[in-house]
């Protein structure tokens, strides 16, 4: 019998309020470890998609002229209710503890979707060991996965990313 064993590398939490607005989140997220420690960086892409049917480019806190409407909630509750679409794209783990990098995969999750997705690093045999171009203590995934996902808004939203190795 074959049983598997996963070992937490850390969190990286992504917060989604950029999603009200019409920009991209293009960011290296930290990951947190268990010890409250930085063990890596995630490299995500988060942005809302806007169809040419829809009316969310319309509610987005660039399109709110009044200087008075320039709080969170307000914007946010503009959206209650209504899917939005969003990408998100995973493109690398970078400076992990090659310790706990025997087996690298991603876990991810947004918080009303029953659905959790599992990303496998992609692998180039061509490419130079990250051990020999990086740190030699650090390993580097390189990842390229994108979704396309419909949301429906019923509460400020994150997406919790999750490291794990076996």
């Amino acid at each position: 019998m074959f049983q598997e064993n996963h070992s937490l590398i850390g969190v990286a939490n992504v917060f989604l309020e950029v999603l009200f607005h019409d920009m991209r989140l293009d960011y290296q997220v930290p990951i947190i470890s268990q010890q409250g420690e930085v063990s890596g960086r995630l490299h995500v892409e988060v942005y809302r998609i806007v169809d040419a049917d829809s009316d969310m480019g319309m509610n987005s806190l660039d399109a709110f002229d009044s200087p008075r409407i320039t709080d969170l909630q307000t914007i946010g509750a503009s959206f209650l209710g209504k899917t939005i679409k969003c990408r998100v794209r995973i493109k690398k783990a970078s400076n992990l503890p090659t310790s706990l990098s025997h087996f690298v995969f991603c876990q991810y999750s947004f918080f009303n979707i029953s659905e959790t997705f599992v990303v496998a690093p992609t692998f180039d045999p061509n490419s130079v060991p990250s051990d020999q171009v990086h740190a030699p203590h650090s390993s580097n995934f390189q990842f390229e996965h994108e979704k396309v996902i419909h949301v429906i808004i019923i509460l400020l939203v994150f997406i919790v990313l999750k490291y794990r190795y076996l």
